[in-house]
């Protein structure tokens, strides 16, 4: 394993030990276990438990596209010359991928077992708990995947890593911003499925539309990436 490899691998260790200390805290409280529909939505608190909207859209993310521009390949001729621009694009785009589920598979492992230390082994059962954690599993990494993707197209056009990351936290609030204020959510409300599929306000056909909308922004990203890149004077 190069010495990349293992900076990546303890970056993504801190996360998951930031994350469980932060879910241990939120249940310092919550001796109980939950035996009702209800109690469960709150130990899934969408608005002030560990998954919280607002992280989603202001400090998760960050954290996220902090550790992808750690991941982006040299900003060397060599590189791209060996790679060529489509495939030197690709990967960038691939390791946005990457991380998106890294991400995911982290931070759902660490929700899932919290709210399963502190429910009823029963109700999951009756629930079918698994059924929503694996939607919510696959809106997680499309939403981190259009977030991250954000960032990579804006590195691919400014090529300086503390200007794309500035514009893409801007771009990250300013969503946040429309949904507190404006109720704007649409493009990100899968991010929610867990608190709507147990408070019944799941609509299968709406989570399938979002899904779709987030993947055609994906695409648009991605072609607009390896546009801007295909023109770009990369001979400095």
């Amino acid at each position: 394993m190069n010495m990349k490899k293992i900076k990546m691998a303890v970056l993504w260790s801190l996360l998951f030990v930031g994350l469980t200390l932060y879910n241990t805290y939120l249940y310092r409280n919550n001796s109980n276990s939950a035996e009702s529909v209800l109690e469960l939505s709150s130990i899934l608190a969408f608005q002030t438990g560990y998954n919280n909207i607002m992280l989603h859209f202001t400090v998760f993310p960050y954290i996220v596209t902090i550790i992808l521009s750690r991941e982006l390949l040299d900003k060397n001729n060599e590189i791209i010359i060996r790679y060529g621009r489509d495939e030197y694009v690709a990967r960038h785009y691939l390791a946005a991928i990457k991380n998106s589920v890294y991400f995911s598979i982290v931070f759902s492992g660490v929700l899932y077992f919290g709210a399963y230390s502190h429910s009823s082994k029963r109700l999951w059962l009756e629930m079918k708990f698994y059924h929503p954690m694996m939607l919510n599993f696959i809106a997680l990494i499309i939403t981190y995947m259009l977030m991250t993707f954000i960032f990579i197209t804006f590195y691919l056009k400014i090529y300086k890593v503390g200007i794309a990351l500035c514009i893409s936290a801007g771009i990250y609030t300013g969503f946040w911003f429309l949904l507190r204020f404006f109720r704007i959510n649409y493009i990100y409300r899968n991010v929610s499925v867990l608190n709507r599929f147990y408070r019944g306000t799941l609509e299968v056909k709406a989570y399938g539309n979002n899904m779709v909308l987030q993947l055609l922004i994906i695409i648009v990203l991605f072609y607009i990436g390896r546009k801007i890149f295909k023109k770009k004077d990369i001979f400095l």
